[in-house]
């Protein structure tokens, strides 16, 4: 009786499953951090104007009971795309909808939040070897390209975050792969679904709209030298009608590009500037996040100046880059090498001429060049998949010793980022560790008023918010008013959270403070003066 072996490429589908869940194990160090808040917020049915104009509006005091309530599932689908349309355009209706139903039996812990992007995460890696193969042909690329997305920083910090970018990964992959597909095939079939992918791609992220542009050039290039088997007349009508169907929501966008221009030049200012001299820099940090990542990917800050400890690997990075884009251009033919240039050329490019022309710092963010990071990953998956099969035993060595460092690289990277919170903002964790262990108290913050200062008095709202998501009931949070008398609560301890003018305030009023976590979050020591302590808490 012949022996039965068990076959290679099931055994590293396997592997690759399991190591795709591997997000599952830093769910419990992750801190929902604001732009997860505004998830939740329009998930449930609300929006953030009514959440700060119930929370923020008033001297009232608010605890994460008070909070939740905001966060429990309320509505119709009707509602979340109203809301979203009327102050919230650039995201994703399907994903908010989806998250809606999902919270509704699963609830809105971390846990709960971080598990629906997990399973679009998860779906990612078939797509992804399918969209490789549609390219190359080869297992062997597939496996790294799936590979790359169970352990890049990229992939992993997305795959933990209540945000729509997972969803649209997934969604990536398919509509490349069905688009590269219809190219080598006359069925009618396969264009329309081409077409509600594409629908649902626009519907997801306005980053579709490089995506089709990358389409349509590889669409008419291949046609020109007739390498298309489909017509143009084909694409032309499933484009088209994605066009069409996706156009109430852009036309709605559009009558809202004033305001949401306004505050995007608003968030510009507030950020920083964008300087040509940290241009390598930058460019560096968003090629590095695909291998290994000290802290979040998602945020480089503007003018902390060259990070020596990064640049080193940050230049590997590049370098490992520029050869698989160089060996991409020579080596591919056709629409392959067309549609991966192309979807790097038509995403980044703007942003970069978007960031020399206006001062933003676009493309430092990796969620706003996704489409390029994806590409570019395909292009070194198939690069070093290309070098491993190459006839050179030293080449051979070479790219599977250079494999292994980059698997055990990132496989380090995962352990470390999961022991610590979550990095888009260190001290507000800490400030929240601390909190914890502080109830029956009050915190303090000087939010400014965000309908008159939108960029910076939103974003303190939400981080208040953020804040004050997990803390103990008992815990009470106040927006503090410097122009008003504050009263001293009997037999609670007062925290101050990151506000100069707060302290400027108590200090007049002849109040110590001390901090307690860095420099955001101080202590106000108990008053001698009588007149400053009340049994209940007023400003």
């Amino acid at each position: 009786m012949p022996t039965i072996r068990f076959p290679v490429w099931t055994g590293i589908a396997i592997a690759l499953f399991a190591l795709s869940l591997l997000p599952l194990l830093g769910i419990t160090h992750k801190e929902v951090w604001g732009d997860e808040i505004l998830t939740l917020i329009y998930a449930s049915g609300h929006n953030s104007h009514q959440l700060f104009d119930t929370l923020f509006r008033s001297a009232k005091p608010f605890t994460s009971a008070t909070l939740h309530q905001f966060f429990s599932p309320v509505g119709s689908i009707t509602t979340i795309i109203e809301n979203l349309l009327n102050w919230y355009p650039l995201q994703s209706a399907p994903y908010y909808t989806l998250l809606h139903y999902w919270m509704k039996p699963f609830g809105n812990s971390n846990a709960a939040l971080a598990a629906l992007s997990i399973l679009f995460h998860v779906a990612s890696l078939p797509a992804c070897a399918w969209f490789c193969f549609e390219l190359f042909g080869s297992c062997l690329t597939a496996a790294i390209a799936c590979l790359f997305c169970c352990l890049s920083p990229l992939h992993v910090y997305f795959a933990q975050e209540a945000r729509p970018y997972p969803l649209w990964i997934l969604i990536f992959f398919l509509v490349n792969a069905i688009f590269l597909r219809g190219l080598k095939s006359r069925c009618r079939a396969i264009w329309i679904l081409y077409s509600a992918l594409l629908v649902l791609s626009f519907y997801t992220s306005l980053f579709a709209l490089p995506l089709f542009a990358a389409h349509a050039l590889t669409f008419f290039f291949s046609w020109r030298e007739g390498s298309a088997a489909t017509s143009p007349r084909r694409f032309l009508f499933s484009a088209g009608a994605a066009l069409l169907l996706f156009s109430p929501w852009l036309l709605s966008f559009l009558w809202n590009w004033s305001r949401e221009g306004h505050l995007l030049h608003q968030e510009v200012e507030w950020m920083g500037a964008f300087s040509p001299g940290t241009l390598l820099q930058r460019l560096g940090w968003n090629a590095l996040i695909l291998f290994y990542s000290p802290r979040n990917p998602q945020y480089i800050e503007a003018g902390e100046g060259v990070n020596l400890g990064l640049m080193l690997p940050s230049l590997l990075a590049i370098v490992l880059i520029l050869i698989a884009v160089v060996r991409t251009d020579r080596d591919e033919k056709g629409p392959t090498r067309r549609l991966l240039l192309s979807l790097v050329a038509t995403n980044l490019l703007p942003l970069l001429y978007w960031d020399f022309a206006t001062g933003g710092i676009r493309s430092a963010i990796a969620r706003y060049i996704l489409p390029s990071l994806l590409a570019i990953q395909i292009m070194v998956a198939r690069s070093l998949a290309r070098a491993i099969a190459d006839h050179s035993i030293a080449i051979r060595q070479l790219a599977g010793a250079l494999l292994v460092i980059l698997t055990v690289t990132q496989l380090l990277w995962m352990a470390q980022s999961f022991q610590r919170p979550d990095q888009i903002d260190f001290q507000l964790a800490r400030v929240k560790a601390f909190l914890k262990n502080e109830p029956n108290s009050v915190l303090l913050m000087n939010i400014r008023d965000y309908r008159r200062d939108m960029a910076q008095g939103g974003w303190e709202m939400i981080r208040g918010v953020s804040l004050a998501f997990d803390l103990d009931p008992s815990i009470r949070v106040q927006r503090f008013y410097p122009q008003k008398k504050f009263f001293f609560p009997k037999g609670k301890k007062v925290f101050v959270y990151d506000s100069t003018e707060s302290l400027e305030h108590l200090e007049r009023l002849h109040l110590r403070t001390t901090a307690v976590t860095s420099d955001n979050l101080w202590e106000v020591i108990n008053p001698t003066d009588k007149s400053l302590t009340s049994t209940h808490h007023t400003a």
